[in-house]
């Protein structure tokens, strides 16, 4: 099973806060959302830098 687990994925709950996200992104890591023990989402660096853009935008 070790031979499958990607060590640059980091997994958070959906809701977490954005210093934690740029703790993750700062370490190289990928977050994979997990909601119910199951994955929902993978969100990177780019997907956040997106979202703080947009809504400094509006």
């Amino acid at each position: 099973m070790s031979g499958i687990i990607n060590p640059s994925v980091v997994t958070v709950e959906p809701g977490s806060s954005i210093e934690l996200l740029l703790s993750v992104f700062d370490r190289g890591k990928v977050a994979v959302i997990v909601a119910d023990g199951r994955p929902v989402n993978v969100l990177t660096k780019i997907d956040l830098i997106d979202y703080l853009t947009e809504k400094t935008a509006r």
